[in-house]
C-alpha cells in the first residue's frame, strides 16, 4: 500500500528581536493544530541554530495523514491567521522556505 501521507517542512528565519514572538505564535499555531485537526499526525516547532552558526531558525515538521487532511491545514482559518500575524508583525526575516516531500525510506523510533 502507497504511503499517502503529506510530509512538510518549513525553516524560518526570524526578524532579529523577534525570535521569542515568532516563537510564541507558532506554538499557538501547534496547540490550535494538537485540537482541532485529528488528520495532522505532527507539527513539530523546532528551534535552533544552524552548525557553527548565531542565527536563530525555525523548523516545523508537518505530517498529514492524507492529502484531504493537508487541505484542511492549509484552507484553515487559524492558518490565514498566522500568516496575516507573520505579515503585520514582520516576524521572518527572508523568504520562509517551504518543502513538501514524500518518504522514501528510513527508520523512525519513538522512545
Amino acid at each position: 500500500m502507497a504511503d499517502e501521507r503529506i510530509y512538510m517542512t518549513a525553516i524560518l528565519t526570524p526578524t532579529p528581536g523577534k525570535e521569542d514572538r515568532l516563537e510564541e505564535v507558532l506554538l499557538k499555531q501547534a496547540e490550535h493544530v494538537r485540537k482541532n485537526e485529528p488528520g495532522t499526525l505532527r507539527f513539530q516547532v523546532q528551534r535552533g541554530t544552524e552548525r557553527g552558526g548565531t542565527e536563530t531558525r525555525f523548523v516545523v515538521w508537518e505530517v498529514y495523514k492524507d492529502e484531504a487532511s493537508h487541505k484542511i491545514h492549509f484552507e484553515s482559518e487559524a492558518l490565514r491567521n498566522l500568516m496575516q500575524t507573520f505579515q503585520e508583525e514582520g516576524l521572518a526575516d527572508g523568504p520562509k522556505n517551504v518543502f513538501r516531500t514524500s518518504a522514501k525510506g528510513g527508520v523512525t523510533r519513538e522512545a
